[in-house]
């Protein structure tokens, strides 16, 4: 890469860091763009993660969950949009960045929209899909694709954010409405440009001014945004405790941060005395996502599969909340867990046995002597291979640490992976769009095909895959999560990737002659806001006809222009 990355530049006295696309041969121009786009597809894949580890730190967790990460999601789209202005080609090669935008809103409402549901679908019975089976039954049966019988289901929240996607696509008429009329008039493009100059200030102001209320909106509406931000939050953490980023000692730590006033407890860990139950501090709410996040840590203990925990699983779970008590304080303290005196602990009782033992978790680095001498846990355990088994929960980094060390670890690795991201999308953002427009230039394709094709796949492909993994859960729940994103992303793109657009607009004065693709994006919107709107069981055929507009929109914007002369 570097043979044609770095080069002299035209006048032999600079250095450049990107060869021009136009010096290109063939092969270098397909190289550099498969190359640009594996950079920008894994710099976004960098950022989303990155950004994501956040939502493991209760302090931030709130604001991450409502703003950083809509925002970070629609950099790199936001980055070829600006890019696309910035060359003495504006008004040119702008045209790669409308494509860009266009092709990552219709990709996300339709192509991703699709997978959600490829990845989600559950059988239907009579008109409502199943997922509460029967007992010895699934909630899929084994390879259906029945167009009418397999689909989803959706919580009124789809339908929520289908009204604000709409309203927000209106933001386009700021601009289309003057332009319509120019052209009408027969201005030439520099007269356009000047009759259209003061409506785009007005439309960048809008779009701003939208973009903060949507923020807004979902810090605050515990209904809408704010219960997908717990959700995902509540995610995060489940996510994050089974793939060993952090401690089971972490992760419930959050609670003692959502406490009214409350700071975490310190000391005491040692005596083996359980005291004050971290559930009588809670609210409703918090206590059920408090169970959320056990019950799925309830399995990881259960070893033999039999919903119940005996004494060895036991102890593996005081070493886990880092209460290091005598062999003979552990039977005792499995004795005071074992309320119904079963001989077994089921899930209720290990809720309310973390919950105390939350009450006593240390906050300092443990004393490397006194865990040294400390009762060892493998004494317990008759089967080495269940010893073996145990392990540490977290990275060898982490292991030792408090639950305020590690999330300073986490936001390290967070802060440290979202710059370096950024970094990447910023870098080579600019070389791509030149890129894009050389391969319209030697293709004879006009660039926002191309770039409406391509663009979206560099940085958008990771959304694809994350809304069929996480639709693939199976519940509603998910499902109207992972679909409840797609709609957020257009939001987004019809704001702040808009809001860039409307600003390059003004200060280049530049002519809006995208008539043909405004009408592409404000309808895709408008046709997935109404099947929002109107389905809340959404059979998989239909899923095929969402899909069926990504290529009907191109459809559309070719015949706009060729057919009925629009710009």
């Amino acid at each position: 890469m570097s043979s044609f990355l770095v080069h002299p530049g035209k006048d032999l006295d600079s250095w450049q860091l990107f060869v021009d696309p136009d010096e290109m041969t063939q092969g270098q121009l397909l190289w550099a763009l498969l190359t640009y786009a594996y950079v920008l597809f894994t710099a976004a894949n960098m950022i989303g993660d990155s950004s994501e580890l956040l939502l493991l730190v209760p302090s931030m967790a709130p604001m991450v969950g409502s703003v950083v990460l809509p925002v970070l999601g629609a950099v790199p789209d936001g980055m070829m949009v600006l890019f696309s202005g910035l060359g003495p080609d504006a008004q040119s090669q702008v045209s790669v960045g409308v494509g860009a935008l266009a092709g990552s809103t219709v990709m996300l409402l339709t192509a991703t929209w699709f997978f959600g549901m490829l990845g989600g679908r559950v059988d239907i019975v009579d008109g409502a899909c199943q997922y509460k089976p029967a007992a010895g039954k699934s909630k899929l049966t084994d390879g259906s694709m029945s167009w009418t019988k397999t689909g989803v289901e959706v919580q009124g929240l789809i339908a929520a954010n289908a009204k604000i996607m709409i309203a927000t696509s209106l933001l386009y008429l700021i601009i289309q409405v003057p332009a319509t009329i120019a052209e009408s008039r027969g201005l030439s493009e520099k007269e356009q440009a000047a009759f259209e100059n003061q409506w785009s200030l007005v439309g960048a102001v809008a779009c701003f001014l939208a973009f903060v209320a949507y923020l807004r909106e979902q810090m605050t509406d515990d209904e809408g945004g704010g219960h997908l931000t717990n959700q995902r939050i509540t995610d995060k953490i489940i996510a994050a405790v089974n793939t060993k980023e952090i401690s089971l000692v972490s992760a419930l730590g959050k609670f003692w941060a959502q406490e009214k006033g409350g700071k975490s407890p310190k000391g005491g860990s040692r005596d083996g005395k359980l005291g004050t139950s971290l559930l009588d501090k809670l609210d409703k709410e918090q206590t059920e996502r408090l169970k959320k996040i056990l019950k799925a840590c309830f399995s990881r203990y259960d070893v033999n599969n039999d919903s119940t925990i005996d004494y060895i699983e036991f102890t593996a779970l005081l070493k886990d909340l880092k209460v290091f008590v005598s062999t003979e304080m552990t039977s005792d303290q499995f004795k005071k867990a074992d309320l119904d005196e079963s001989g077994y602990i089921n899930f209720e009782e290990f809720v309310q046995c973390v919950a105390n033992c939350a009450c006593f978790w240390e906050q300092n680095r443990l004393d490397k002597n006194a865990a040294s001498t400390a009762p060892s846990f493998e004494d317990n355990v008759d089967d080495a291979e269940e010893s073996e088994e145990e392990g540490e929960d977290v990275p060898e980094d982490l292991a030792d640490l408090t639950v305020e060390e590690q999330q300073a670890a986490i936001k390290s690795r967070a802060f440290r992976g979202m710059f370096i991201g950024t970094m990447f999308v910023l870098v080579f953002s600019d070389p791509m769009v030149d890129v894009l427009a050389e391969v319209g230039v030697r293709t004879d394709i006009p660039a926002f095909y191309v770039s409406f094709v391509l663009a979206p796949l560099a940085s958008n492909a990771s959304e694809l895959v994350a809304a069929y993994n996480y639709a693939s859960k199976r519940t509603k729940n998910a499902m109207t999560i992972s679909l409840c994103t797609l709609e957020g992303a257009a939001c987004m793109n019809n704001t702040f990737c808009l809001c860039i657009f409307y600003a390059l607009i003004y200060c280049k004065s530049l002519a809006w002659e995208f008539t043909a693709e405004t009408a592409c994006i404000v309808i895709v919107q408008w046709i997935m806001g109404y099947i929002a709107l109107s389905y809340t069981v959404m059979p998989f055929g239909l899923g095929f006809l969402i899909c069926a507009l990504y290529p009907l929109s191109l459809a559309l914007v070719w015949t706009l222009e060729n057919i009925y002369g629009f710009d």
